[in-house]
């Protein structure tokens, strides 16, 4: 594979394919070799608030703890898979946790526990069901807002990790200040089967890219930009950039979570990225800078509509381990599109930045290799900075740093190694609004 750029293009295309092909075998292998429960977590489901109950007084012992509930407490029981059921509760309870002589005090809590182990728990206390809207609204939030499931999002998809069968996952909480917890359900083992098995996704996809973009050649004009090296004024542009995105991602999160490609960017991020494409094009227009910043190539719109497709498929697989078909019961075709354009747009200026210029000024700086590199690595950084802003001092934990450090420049690596070999950002914007837009749509 590392000469085989040498050889002619039947060779390259059935070598490339063979490589794929091994790669997505021996994913699929390692997901299914291993229980998905422990080693490479479940995708969350969709947890829409259907049914809420009212309990009698209710308590449990579950490992070092002993839980009391009292008569009227909000109970709701979450079907998380086949073998485990997530368990919500509100209430002014207590938990005595073992070593210690006074109990906490508890408004609501989280279990996970194997439907076994659930149901001896539950024994012959009635779950009577109640229908308050009032009550089922502050569950849901409960739920959305406060409860902190072991998880990691790949590529988009939010994937948790189940405690193994027989063992319990356990987050108490007092008016939203969480007490001592059982230890967490990720360890370094789960992990690593979790970056291991994305890696060979990452390897798929870079080469699917190469694979469908073999007969595509630079330009002599493309060529020649990108040999000439950025003039001073480019530089300084691209410095003053730079820094504007450290400043402001650094002080002001773009978004509440560590991964960029999730969650709703703040709308003053928009317009930040639209005035500086706005700036470059203006430059550009006035012949400050170059003329090839900037610009979007529609004249392969069909390859960069087939590229997109491809790509996003792979990782939607990869990432639900399943081919989505259902979408959500309101199929609002108008709001579906609406919602799509406003993912595209953000996507578009998103990558008129970091590709089209920066990535391009880096390349005619370094080379193509470091220049991809070293803004896949800037690029990380950035985020690094906005997330560390987002997230809380408690909340930065391991799972925290394997998404931030492992799939924001995983998918930083993948937009800009498809923008090297199609010079297209059109393509890039379809992909990166699809990783976007398909998480919120499908219901897995």
């Amino acid at each position: 594979m590392i000469n085989i750029h040498k050889a002619n293009a039947v060779t390259r295309f059935f070598s490339i394919l063979t490589a794929v092909t091994f790669l997505c075998f021996t994913a699929f292998f390692l997901f299914f070799s291993e229980p998905k429960e422990t080693s490479l977590g479940i995708i969350a489901p969709r947890l829409d608030i259907t049914r809420v109950y009212q309990t009698e007084p209710f308590s449990f012992s579950l490992e070092e703890y002993r839980i009391f509930l009292p008569r009227g407490s909000a109970v709701m029981a979450v079907p998380l898979n086949s073998t485990f059921t997530g368990l919500v509760f509100l209430g002014e309870g207590k938990a005595i946790q073992k070593g210690k002589n006074l109990p906490e005090k508890i408004t609501g809590g989280y279990l996970v526990v194997d439907k076994k182990t659930y149901l001896q728990l539950k024994g012959d206390t009635l779950f009577l069901p109640l229908e308050d809207h009032i009550l089922k609204n502050k569950l849901s939030l409960f739920l959305e807002q406060e409860i902190k499931k072991q998880s990691v999002n790949s590529f988009g998809f939010e994937r948790i990790f189940l405690p193994p069968e027989g063992k319990s996952y356990l987050y108490l909480e007092d008016n939203g200040v969480p007490l001592e917890q059982t230890p967490s359900a990720v360890h370094g083992r789960h992990l690593l089967g979790l970056i291991l098995y994305f890696s060979l996704v990452i390897a798929a996809v870079l080469l699917v890219a190469q694979l469908l973009t073999l007969d595509l050649r630079p330009s002599y004009s493309l060529a020649g930009f990108l040999k000439n090296p950025p003039d001073f004024s480019e530089k300084l542009l691209s410095a003053a950039i730079l820094f504007t995105l450290f400043l402001f991602h650094g002080v002001w999160p773009a978004t509440q979570t560590a991964n960029p490609f999730c969650g709703e960017i703040a709308p003053a991020f928009l317009l930040l990225y639209l005035g500086l494409f706005l700036l470059i094009r203006v430059l550009a227009s006035r012949g400050k800078i170059s003329r090839q910043y900037g610009l979007f190539q529609w004249r392969q719109f069909p390859r960069d509509l087939g590229l997109a497709l491809a790509i996003t498929l792979i990782i939607t697989v990869f990432s639900t381990v399943q081919i989505p078909s259902d979408l959500p019961g309101s199929t609002n075709t108008r709001q579906l599109f609406l919602q799509f354009l406003y993912f595209f747009s953000r996507a578009a200026v998103f990558e008129l930045i970091w590709r089209n210029f920066l990535q391009t000024t880096m390349e005619r700086l370094w080379g193509m290799r470091p220049g991809l590199l070293l803004a896949t690595l800037i690029f990380t950084g950035v985020f690094f900075a906005s997330a560390c802003s987002a997230i809380s001092e408690p909340n930065r934990n391991i799972t925290f740093f394997c998404e931030l450090l492992f799939f924001v420049p995983a998918t930083a690596l993948i937009l800009g190694y498809i923008y090297q070999k199609t010079r297209s950002i059109l393509g890039n914007a379809l992909i990166l609004a699809l990783i976007m837009f398909l998480p919120k749509l499908l219901i897995f």
